[in-house]
């Protein structure tokens, strides 16, 4: 009986935990984002978590189902010496170039399907402003132009101010 118990407990936490509100907001919600905001299509969400895995990759993202992410923010650096600075930020079908650089990608989930976003670097002159504090990474990016990967014309800027906690 005891262990029914439990299990009737258990069951009902991951419930209440399945059925939280996501994590988006807009003007009239105060919903706090520890790890920074992102703008994308006249929607703002919260970046609830970030990951730095270590090798180059930062994520700042609302949510996660099943492990993976819903919504989010990856910076990529494909080249850096670890100072903090302004990334040029490239065209996903770029080649590498030399120096401090980033790509940007930004994932949205809607109705069970994922759109990726990846940034067309503009006009040559779109930057991500980078801290690196304490080994904590800071990003921070205005306008930035992005397309889908699978409908190019299907684009809209990204604007970004994630980091770790």
């Amino acid at each position: 009986m005891k262990k029914l118990n439990y299990g009737i407990l258990i069951a009902g936490i991951l419930l209440i935990a399945s059925c939280s509100k996501d994590n988006t907001t807009n003007n009239n919600n105060n919903t706090t984002a520890p790890n920074g905001t992102w703008s994308f299509k006249s929607q703002t969400y919260n970046a609830a978590h970030s990951i730095n895995d270590g090798h180059g990759q930062f994520y700042a993202f609302d949510s996660m189902i099943n492990g993976l992410e819903v919504n989010g923010v990856e910076i990529d650096f494909l080249s850096s010496n670890g100072a903090s600075g302004p990334y040029p930020v490239l065209n996903y079908r770029s080649g590498l170039p030399p120096g401090n650089c980033v790509l940007v990608t930004m994932v949205k989930t809607v109705g069970g399907g994922k759109t990726t976003y990846r940034s067309t670097g503009g006009d040559g002159n779109q930057v991500a402003n980078v801290t690196f504090t304490n080994g904590k990474i800071t990003a921070i990016g205005s306008s930035i132009e992005m397309v889908n990967e699978a409908n190019t014309s299907d684009s809209a800027a990204l604007t970004f101010n994630v980091h770790e906690n």
